[in-house]
């Protein structure tokens, strides 16, 4: 249940996964928490996939500077009981160009996390039916990321939208399905 340093092995932490490119973790319905040494871990990790992981709670690994796509499903635990998520305030994401978040029950706000995404391409998020929010008003205080060109919202019935005279900027697709209280 629990991913430790036994994981990274014995020798130098820093030389384990220094050319590890892809993380896809599934299934793993008994995984609580996942212990990362603080430093170069995951230096060049591209992708990072967790499905799945019902239990796990807490944080992820922290320094992901490399990190361009990024995609958790399935794992309600990492949803604070505020609705918010509990990692992504510590997580380094600037390079992050691809997110996909899906069936995530009790998330309810994605704002704060969605505008510290500058550098966000392609946001898909789909299967959180109490989710009221990813961005802020009023729009000045807080928009959907400039560089955001595809958008795809499916199955978030509550999601609160944006007023018709919205300015997408560099939107290039836009997907909504099963979502919009209003």
């Amino acid at each position: 249940s629990i991913i430790d340093m036994q994981f990274y092995g014995n020798g130098s932490v820093f030389e384990i996964f220094q050319s590890l490119q892809i993380l896809r973790i599934e299934e793993m319905p008994e995984w609580k928490d996942w212990l990362v040494p603080r430093k170069g871990v995951f230096c060049g990790l591209q992708e990072l996939h967790i499905i799945n992981c019902p239990k796990l709670v807490g944080d992820l690994p922290k320094q992901l500077l490399s990190l361009t796509e990024f995609e958790l499903s399935g794992c309600p635990g990492l949803v604070l009981s505020d609705g918010r998520f509990s990692m992504f305030n510590s997580l380094d994401l600037y390079s992050l160009k691809k997110l996909k978040i899906f069936n995530m029950p009790s998330l309810e706000d994605f704002t704060s996390e969605l505008k510290k995404l500058t550098g966000l391409e392609d946001f898909e998020i789909g299967n959180c039916p109490r989710l009221t929010s990813i961005w802020s008003m009023p729009l000045d205080m807080g928009r959907l990321p400039a560089s955001l060109k595809t958008l795809k919202i499916s199955g978030c019935p509550q999601l609160q939208f944006l007023p018709k005279d919205c300015f997408f900027g560099s939107l290039e697709q836009l997907r909504i399905r099963e979502a919009g209280a209003g």
